[in-house]
């Protein structure tokens, strides 16, 4: 067994970067010993790298002070006997432990700089744009040259698995189907730091999303103000800095579907956990070399200017005194690259859309188990829900029923993915409709614009979209959405739904394209789903649904009444696997003549019989009950007081 000296003295940049070396030494040399020296705040990096690897930490405000304690640091470390010793930073300590172990016959190389190249790159005028040689390849040629040479091999901190979050829980909460956006907004030098006021433009738009939650990194008593203020000021924003040791931090980091950072140590840590990473480049610049492990080129985010790079850490001030290299990057371009991540996935799930339906729902019938027994996706929201609605069925039948969701919902998953690809006589055969001829006989006779159909999350709410295919193109079909604040699905149901030739109809402009729809004389058929619940500030009604106390919207009611269309509820039933049928019940044919909150009632009680029918076709996984009337009296109270 060999003994190997790594030096990894250095600013915490620099040591993060080093592990992804050591870390393919220590598996591709097992049999070896490798001790990392490197200053001893440091060490919490260590805990999760291959059992060959011993941290030893350096006291420099102590007693590996000066010279001298450099001096009796060499004496400590002799007596290991090393054999080899590799410096993957050129400080002037390790430059003196490399000669002194050197002296004394053992082999030992420190990292090369390249700084001729490097000064070329950063020079004000006739600058030479060479891509340098990486800050781990570099690292890698050390270690040949003391006899080791390795690949770059390294995965993450973790494996192939996450960090362990659990006890991060109540400041985290649960990610279920979350999506978890990391944001590191601060770097050592000011030319490194894209400004706050774009980047608070940027969590603004992001922490609107659904669905979604912004965590902020960062450390410094300035630092951590400007978190906890933005944490205060924006929705779903959640200040980690001051809370998190280094390695709950690299833990939660490893959670992240993506993290925006600047060229700081925030970008290298980020790097070590195998997440996507988006950062932003203002003084400093890629081909120097000191890009984060594995990050993708086509995730950096800088611009073109004959004065970039102007230096190599950031530090020197702008000699234009207007940082074009970070002003001239816009918001939008970053919120674009963060979206453009999801676009990947996309691509694989069309491959899978391609796949026949009966092999999905092989799929579907695999992805049944890990996702009840071991994800246990929204379980506890979906048991509570079941009980509440039916208490009078015993735990037996509430976990039947229960399990039955799970596998419809996986059903669901599949079967909405097939729809990258599906046929439109596919589709027409899978998904029938029956009452449009009455529909439509009903408005030419009535002289009505509009009919407006409920809907609930029912069977497959995503296979009734294709209602245009049965009608004729003279009455224009619509559904109103919620727009997803992640830009890339909300594109992608879009894409989804916008095939079938109908109109997908912002929520918030509901009314006003409805207007539109009339004053040009357009009949239309227009679908409300209508079973979800409402903000806050949107409740004006509660019902009793499915045995609870309901806040419901009354939106189609509302505007129904306003242009006197005709109301019906989708009936949907599952004939069999693959295959549904939507029956389009009237309701009425009168809104205006109907007391307030009557049809929403009517449609309530209509899906409430469908769902008692057979109630796995639902969506439990909704946490319809998370507001209760008792806290909205007090909200009401307070209004008013």
């Amino acid at each position: 067994m060999s003994k190997i000296l790594v030096i990894c003295f250095s600013s915490i940049n620099n040591v993060a970067m080093a592990i992804p070396v050591i870390h393919s030494l220590a598996t591709q040399y097992a049999q070896h010993q490798i001790m990392v020296l490197s200053i001893d705040t440091f060490s919490p990096l260590f805990e999760n790298v291959p059992d060959n690897v011993i941290f030893r930490g350096a006291d420099f405000r102590g007693e590996h002070a000066g010279l001298m304690g450099l001096g009796w640091l060499y004496n400590d470390l002799k007596e290991e006997k090393f054999d080899a010793v590799a410096a993957f930073q050129p400080t002037f300590r390790s430059r003196f432990l490399c000669w002194r172990f050197r002296l004394a016959g053992i082999k030992a190389a420190h990292i090369k700089q390249n700084r001729r190249e490097l000064q070329k790159l950063i020079r004000r005028k006739h600058k030479i744009y060479t891509e340098q040689d990486s800050f781990f390849q570099r690292c890698a040629h050390t270690l040949s040259q003391i006899g080791y040479p390795i690949r770059l091999s390294f995965l993450s901190l973790f494996g192939k698995n996450k960090g362990n979050i659990s006890s991060l829980a109540p400041l985290t909460g649960e990610k279920n189907q979350e999506t978890w956006i990391g944001i590191a907004p601060f770097a050592t030098h000011v030319g490194k730091i894209y400004p706050l006021s774009k980047q608070e433009q940027i969590l603004k738009h992001l922490s609107a999303r659904d669905h979604t939650k912004i965590f902020l990194f960062g450390g410094g008593k300035k630092e951590i103000k400007v978190l906890e203020e933005w944490a205060q000021h924006f929705p779903n924003v959640i200040s980690t800095a001051g809370k998190l040791t280094i390695n709950m931090e690299l833990a939660l980091m490893s959670n992240m579907d993506v993290m925006l950072v600047m060229d700081a140590a925030n970008m290298h840590l980020a790097s070590l956990v195998n997440i996507p990473v988006v950062s932003i480049w203002g003084a400093t610049h890629p081909c120097a070399g000191f890009a984060g492990w594995n990050q993708s080129a086509a995730n950096t985010i800088q611009i073109d200017l004959p004065c970039r790079p102007c230096s190599l850490s950031g530090e020197k001030q702008c000699y234009r005194k207007d940082y074009a290299c970070l002003q001239g990057i816009t918001p939008e371009m970053v919120i674009e690259q963060i979206n453009l991540i999801y676009y990947s996935v996309f691509f694989l799930w069309y491959l899978l859309s391609l796949l026949p339906l009966r092999f999905l729902y092989f799929i579907s019938d695999l992805l049944f188990y890990p996702l009840y027994y071991c994800i246990r996706y929204r379980r506890k929201i979906i048991r509570n829900n079941l009980s509440n609605s039916f208490p009078e069925k015993d735990l037996k039948e509430i976990v039947q029923i229960e399990k039955q969701f799970y596998s419809f919902f996986c059903d669901y998953i599949v079967e909405t993915l097939k729809l990258f690809s599906i046929s439109k006589k596919q589709l027409m055969r899978r998904m029938t409709f029956e009452g449009l001829d009455e529909i439509v006989e009903s408005m030419n006779k009535k002289n009505k614009d509009f009919c407006f159909i409920y809907l609930g999350h029912y069977c497959n709410w995503e296979w009734i979209a294709s209602l245009p295919y049965w009608i004729s193109k003279d009455i224009s079909c619509g559904q109103i959405y919620h727009p997803l604040y992640n830009q890339a699905f909300d594109k992608l149901f879009l894409r989804l739904r916008n095939q079938f030739g109908g109109e997908c109809i912002p929520m918030k402009t509901t009314l006003r394209r409805i207007i539109e729809l009339k004053r040009t004389k357009q009949k239309a058929i227009i679908g409300f789903i209508s079973d979800q619940a409402p903000k806050w500030n949107s409740i004006h009604h509660w019902t009793e649904f499915l045995n609870q106390e309901t806040p419901v919207f009354i939106g189609t009611e509302k505007i129904g009444k306003q242009v006197d269309a005709l109301i019906y509820y989708a009936d949907v039933t599952r004939v069999k696997r693959g295959y549904y049928h939507c029956r389009l019940k009237p309701l009425c044919d009168t809104p205006r003549q109907v007391p307030d909150f009557e049809l929403t009632d009517l449609f309530t009680r209509e899906l409430e019989q469908t769902i008692k029918a057979h109630p796995q076709y639902w969506l439990w996984s909704h946490n319809r009950w998370k507001r209760t009337k008792e806290e909205w009296l007090r909200r009401q109270q307070e209004e008013t007081k």
